[in-house]
């Protein structure tokens, strides 16, 4: 897996206001907070770059993907989903360097909790 620098990525934590839902992760259930409800928010620890589809960079369209999804209290990507894109051509990479992406969960009185997150994955040239 090749990583590149955060910074490279133009990526960043978007919080947002969401309501803490439930999730189905195996027999269990994990409450899901907001950006806003957890005292440290999680951080990326590695993610790869994204594939940049063959079609786009011939003809040189840039963009951007906003994915959704779930970062379980085990650091665990669960969901991910495309919330906004300039271009379908880009979702599938998007999704797949988020996949691969590693975590350090977001923690709320000390203890890992799973949270919603949104994270932003630009296709410069």
């Amino acid at each position: 897996m090749k990583l590149c620098p955060l910074i490279a990525l133009s990526f960043a934590l978007v919080g947002g206001v969401f309501s803490q839902t439930a999730l189905a992760d195996s027999d269990s259930e994990e409450t899901v907070y907001s950006m806003k409800d957890v005292d440290k928010k999680p951080q990326v620890l590695s993610m790869s770059r994204p594939a940049y589809p063959k079609a786009l960079k011939k003809t040189k369209v840039e963009g951007k993907v906003v994915i959704e999804f779930v970062l379980s209290a085990k650091a665990k990507v669960v969901s991910p989903t495309i919330y906004t894109s300039t271009n379908e051509g880009f979702d599938t990479s998007a999704l797949e360097s988020i996949k691969k992406s590693k975590w350090r969960a977001a923690k709320k009185d000390g203890k890992a909790v799973a949270v919603k997150v949104r994270v932003p994955v630009r296709f410069d040239l």
